[in-house]
């Protein structure tokens, strides 16, 4: 079975991408606030990689991911900003939720903080 998660959380443990994730993740020059881990499973094992994982942060836009098909197919490429925001506009989102009265649990550093503060200034 293939499988694609998304960790769209800033904090916590990210064990639950399993050791695939946590070996990738390391590899990586930074923390990534966001992570996507695409696994195959109809890849036995290398020179493809099993699974990869694809860091993505709070600035920039939700990246594209290949879709696992199956053996001997080509990966299709999901771009998940254009899915998200489809989602979000089509679901009660847009409507429902307001802004945060109090800093999250996990607050942001400095910097992304005030770029944020600037974007939710913009749209309101």
């Amino acid at each position: 079975v293939s499988l694609v998660e998304l960790d769209l959380l800033r904090s916590g443990d990210r064990g639950v991408l399993g050791e695939a994730a946590l070996a990738a993740q390391a590899t990586l020059p930074g923390e990534p606030e966001y992570v996507a881990l695409v696994t195959r499973g109809h890849v036995p094992r290398p020179p493809t990689p099993r699974a990869s994982l694809f860091p993505f942060w709070i600035e920039k836009p939700l990246p594209a991911i290949p879709i696992p098909i199956g053996k001997g197919r080509k990966e299709l490429p999901l771009p998940l900003q254009p899915v998200f925001d489809a989602a979000y506009d089509a679901g009660p989102y847009r409507r429902v939720l307001k802004p945060y009265p109090k800093e999250p649990q996990s607050p942001l550093p400095a910097g992304k903080a005030e770029w944020l503060s600037g974007v939710l200034g913009d749209a309101a």
